[in-house]
């Protein structure tokens, strides 16, 4: 998915969010950090011959560190998240097409990931 769809994403979850309160719970939002966690890890790690699991774009990954590192941050945090947020982050991190895991524009993973931060933001 490009960069520009993942404002599609963001701005098409709004009807079709269901278990609200499932997303943003506690144990998901640690489930979703350990995964935001774990994609730093895998990048980081020397790719094995072979794998299961699909190999994190270390180059999207490591420049996106930071802002991985802060996502992941307010995951843990007691900040309340909209459920929006959640799911697009959720989607991120599976879509194995995506700027997580495919090489593409430098900045692909880091803009992703500002729109999703943005979507986090529980509007008063």
């Amino acid at each position: 998915m490009t960069t520009a769809g993942w404002s599609g994403v963001v701005s098409g979850f709004g009807a079709r969010v269901s278990g609200v309160n499932q997303l943003t719970a506690g144990r998901t939002r640690r489930v979703v950090a350990h995964s935001l966690d774990r994609l730093i890890e895998q990048a980081d790690a020397p790719t094995a011959r072979f794998r299961i699991t699909p190999v994190p774009c270390s180059e999207q990954v490591w420049q996106a560190k930071a802002m991985i590192r802060a996502t992941a941050a307010r995951l843990r945090s007691a900040e309340p998240l909209d459920a929006r947020g959640v799911a697009c982050l959720r989607s991120l991190l599976a879509d194995t097409t995506g700027p997580c895991y495919v090489p593409s524009r430098g900045d692909a993973l880091t803009v992703a990931l500002h729109e999703i931060s943005r979507s986090l933001d529980v509007e008063g």
